[in-house]
């Protein structure tokens, strides 16, 4: 039998599910055998299954018989984790664990396999072995909320496990950005800084960068982040120059290249009926093809763009955010990241300060808010929900300070 186990996704710092997948899934099983029973544990329902044998060669000594029941695959609390999560990261390392069975489990397995049998049976029950299904391999992933793998966490293949819990070890990929292209596909350099990771190098950098809180979590300081978009900004600006240069000199070239094959006429030439044909690539034509205009758009007027675009929708939303000044800022609220690929196609992504990353479509050369603007009315978005209920206090308090100075005011002039 072959099982496979998913690490519930979305996994915040501290190793924790999020509400959406509070409840992890079981293991999935393949077996060659009917089902015996179904019962119920933690509102998930675990199969179990007799053994072959009882029904054959132990027929007539019921206390030989063997039941199975699929592994639960539960969450476990790590012993030397402080906080008591089931997730932790230590160095290079990703640490998760699981339960395939326990105590509670096993006995009522054992009550819905008495229920199947007669009483001259069943009083054989503390004789039967009850146990989970055995497992050739299995393998965890850390996934995300589309359940494919995460970028730079290997999988964690185990094979023939033997205990009732398993710790999965799934090593990072620690890469590192070594150049302008890699720095501008990067979302947010200052992303792992966030990361609980025991790693020596990072901690040292955290103690640079980063004001340490009192929870034992990290920020990274206002000045260093907003020089990572400042250099961004600045990259991407140079990158835009360079590129301009290299389509600029790519095209006089073409238009130079014709006049050497103009012919030349003489004197005691004869006269042609059919003129020489002579091939002249026409650098206007090039000008105007529509690639070459999006191309020609600096990024920084594609930021701008989006940025006025982005105001414009909060200003006619201020009623949904319950805010009268509602509006959201680079580097407090999103990142923007505006680029061009090797194929000079602009590619637009905007990270939410919910981690969420969104690209936008683009249209006729201009980038669409539209995927940005489901996101921001989703109710799926952490940091939304934070401004909601901030703005929400707040228009709440204004409300009650406007009641007190109207009810002040009307007893004064009942006095007068």
């Amino acid at each position: 039998m072959d099982i496979s186990a998913f690490i519930p996704p979305d996994i915040d710092a501290n190793g924790q599910e999020e509400d959406q997948r509070a409840d992890p899934s079981l293991g999935t099983a393949i077996v060659n055998t009917q089902i015996l029973t179904i019962f119920n544990y933690k509102g998930n329902q675990v199969y179990v299954y007799g053994a072959l044998s009882n029904e054959n060669e132990n027929k007539l000594t019921p206390q030989k018989w063997i039941f199975y029941f699929v592994p639960i695959m539960m969450p476990v609390q790590m012993a030397d984790d402080p906080n008591g999560s089931w997730v932790i990261s230590v160095r290079n390392e990703v640490r998760a664990k699981l339960m395939l069975s326990n105590t509670d489990v096993e006995v009522l397995a054992l009550k819905a396999i008495e229920k199947k049998y007669a009483p001259d049976e069943f009083q054989y029950s503390k004789f039967w072995t009850v146990a989970p299904l055995m497992i050739d391999s299995i393998k965890a992933y850390v996934v995300k909320g589309g359940n494919s793998p995460v970028e730079g966490v290997y999988s964690n293949p185990i094979t023939h496990p033997n205990g009732q819990e398993i710790i999965f070890r799934k090593d990072l990929i620690i890469s590192t950005i070594n150049s302008v292209p890699c720095f501008l596909l990067t979302n947010d350099p200052c992303e792992v800084l966030n990361l609980n990771i025991d790693d020596d190098a990072l901690n040292v950098l955290k103690g640079k960068i980063c004001f340490p809180l009192s929870d034992g979590s990290f920020i990274v300081k206002p000045g260093f982040k907003t020089g990572f978009i400042c250099l961004r900004d600045l990259l991407s600006k140079k990158t835009e120059e360079r590129l301009k240069q290299l389509r600029s000199t790519k095209t006089q070239s073409t238009t130079a290249a014709p006049m050497n094959n103009i012919p030349s006429s003489s004197p005691s030439s004869s006269p042609s009926l059919t003129p020489p044909r002579t091939t002249i690539a026409s650098a206007p034509q090039i000008a105007a093809s529509p690639s070459s205009d999006i191309v020609a758009t600096p990024i920084m007027e594609h930021r701008r763009y989006f940025l006025n675009l982005l105001k414009s929708w909060c200003s006619n939303h201020k009623d949904d955010f319950l805010s009268d000044s509602f509006d959201l800022n680079e580097g407090k609220d999103f990142i923007l990241n505006v680029l061009y690929d090797q194929n000079n196609d602009l590619k637009v992504n905007v990270k939410c300060n919910c981690n969420k990353s969104i690209t936008l479509a683009m249209k006729d050369g201009k980038m669409q808010l539209s995927n940005y603007q489901k996101h921001l009315r989703s109710t799926n978005c952490s940091h939304i929900k934070a401004i909601k209920k901030m703005n929400g206090e707040q228009k709440k308090i204004s409300l009650q300070q406007s009641k007190d100075a109207s009810s002040s005011s009307t007893s004064v002039t009942l006095k007068a």
